[in-house]
């Protein structure tokens, strides 16, 4: 009789964690809807649609070309961003406590409009992870999610990398990056064992921060040193459609970052890796120039910049 009860309890205890973990679920992916749904509003997209919506509206209503002015700020700025974001922070703090995370307005990372004196930054609302056990939990209790699960979680560890690619100091770290930071591991086990893919930069992030080189990989990384010759504009084409200036600054900036990956012991393999690059780019870049089609002239102004610089 006792065995038949204890069973019963544990039939009970495992149906109403399994009711809980399902109710999770279906409010992540909720309050990941209205994330998606505030990124494409204060998206380049969004506001420029909102910005061309009020204009054709307001010339419909008859109003004179010297009187639209149109006010970026409310339609997609700062104010109305905090607005919203606090508006979904608070709709959806249940999950947020429950999962262990945080969701904040990050304004201007990708670019800005400027219209009569205002600026607007393009707006995005990120993640942060306040709690690792508590997210840790949530995905360790998962098994076999849905396709839109699985979605989300993908966009979530993009969201991840983005805060530590332009948002975290890692010179010093927040609790928020140190939170992450000390949970990458096991983030992308768990994600494995769900066959979630994405996690692809989390994991090169997770390298260097083991190596202690994090920092100076992200420096590297923003500036594009490491893209091959003929992508993304990278050192082997700096000399294209380019002014001395310009190009004397962008190599003056990486021989800067190059001596500054030097200095941390920890980088050794990195600074190898960017140096071998930087002396292969700059070989093809003075071959490169001989071959473009432009005018002896250009090429006279262009080639002492590269023949000055020392690897």
């Amino acid at each position: 009789m006792a065995e038949d009860q204890g069973k019963d309890l544990q039939s009970i205890n495992g149906s109403h964690a399994e009711t809980e973990q399902s109710s999770r679920v279906r409010q992540f992916n909720e309050l990941f809807g209205d994330i998606i749904t505030f990124n494409k509003r204060f998206s380049t997209a969004g506001i420029l649609g909102r910005l061309v919506t009020e204009i054709d509206s307001r010339t419909e209503a008859g109003e004179s070309s010297g009187n639209r002015v149109v006010g970026l700020s409310k339609i997609g700025g700062e104010e109305e961003q905090l607005r919203t974001a606090s508006g979904i922070s608070l709709m959806h703090k249940p999950i947020l406590d429950s999962l262990g995370i945080s969701i904040e307005p990050v304004s201007g990372k990708y670019g800005s409009f400027y219209k009569d004196g205002e600026k607007v930054g393009i707006g995005e609302l990120r993640v942060n992870i306040t709690e690792r056990s508590k997210y840790l939990s949530f995905l360790e209790r998962l098994d076999n999610p849905d396709l839109q699960t699985k979605e989300n979680l993908q966009s979530l560890a993009n969201i991840l990398a983005q805060q530590i690619y332009d948002n975290y100091n890692l010179e010093k770290p927040s609790d928020e990056a140190l939170q992450l930071l000390g949970s990458l591991g096991k983030i992308i086990d768990q994600y494995r064992r769900l066959n979630i893919v994405g996690t692809e930069r989390l994991e090169t992030y997770l390298v260097h921060s083991r190596k202690k080189d994090l920092k100076e990989y992200i420096i590297i990384e923003q500036a594009g040193l490491l893209h091959e010759p003929g992508k993304y504009f990278g050192p082997a084409d700096w000399q294209k459609n380019a002014s001395p200036d310009y190009l004397r600054k962008r190599w003056g900036d990486a021989i800067k970052v190059l001596e500054m990956v030097r200095v941390n012991p920890n980088a050794k393999g990195l600074y190898d890796q960017l140096y071998s690059h930087l002396k292969n780019c700059l070989d093809i870049a003075s071959k490169d120039l001989e071959e473009l089609p432009y005018k002896e002239d250009y090429k006279s102004a262009l080639r002492p910049v590269l023949q000055e610089i020392k690897l």
